[in-house]
């Protein structure tokens, strides 16, 4: 999904998560940045799909600290990309919805 430049990461949230989940029904906990505990997404992921919202935050200021879990998106995405996951890479992008 592309939005434009005025478009917070919260609000573009909302059509790639409609999508994702609507087609995965076993999600039941979304880890997001805490720039997504912003514009209701919260209510709206309870409200709509019964699914939680759990943000990772910073720990501390200026100096490296490792984030729980944020670790697993980021090996998760590296794993699709590499051809792990998918056998064709077309399908990454038709999992999604997008081109990432």
């Amino acid at each position: 999904m592309v939005t434009g430049a005025d478009v917070s990461d919260a609000r573009g949230a909302y059509g790639v998560l409609d999508g994702v989940l609507g087609r995965y029904r076993s999600v039941r906990v979304v880890i997001a940045d805490r720039a997504y505990d912003r514009e209701g997404l919260l209510e709206w992921l309870l409200g709509k799909w019964e699914v939680g919202l759990d943000c990772v935050g910073r720990l501390g200021c200026g100096s490296f600290v490792v984030l729980p879990r944020r670790w697993l998106v980021e090996r998760s995405f590296a794993w699709l990309l590499l051809g792990y996951g998918m056998p064709y890479p077309y399908l990454f992008v038709s999992v999604l919805g997008c081109v990432v």
